[in-house]
């Protein structure tokens, strides 16, 4: 017989037990990255998913962004009501399943979020579907 004693998973932020997506338009539709940046990142996020439109559409990605504790869409600065959760990293990855993902102080490339995003069980069974990206 095996016992196992002190077991650990090993996780990149603590575990929150708050579905952020319940009852908001995204939860289980879409994966939404919430930010907490300055104009000259939105701008420079923008330009960078403008080229990754693809592989955003095929991730189910919205991105989000945090001004004065709403949040707005990224894309054409309207207002995004269906959230009730602010949190207060910098960037939040949220599961299609409500949970957070990831959570970080730093903006990383588009091409680090992409791979959290694959390694998802739900996002495997997802790629079989995929448009083909340039």
């Amino acid at each position: 017989m095996v016992i196992f004693q002190d077991i650990f998973a090993i996780h990149h932020h603590p575990r929150i037990p708050i579905n952020f997506l319940e009852n908001s338009i995204f939860f289980g539709k879409q994966r939404v990255i919430l930010l907490n940046v300055t104009k000259n990142e939105a701008k420079k996020l923008k330009r960078e998913i403008q080229k990754a439109k693809c592989e955003i559409q095929n991730r189910k990605i919205e991105f989000l962004y945090k001004k004065k504790n709403e949040y707005f869409y990224l894309k054409n600065d309207k207002k995004e009501d269906s959230l009730i959760y602010v949190l207060p990293y910098k960037v939040s990855l949220i599961g299609i399943d409500g949970f957070l993902k990831f959570s970080n102080n730093e903006i990383e490339s588009l091409e680090k979020y992409f791979l959290y995003i694959d390694q998802m069980p739900i996002r495997k069974n997802e790629k079989k579907f995929d448009k083909l990206c340039n």
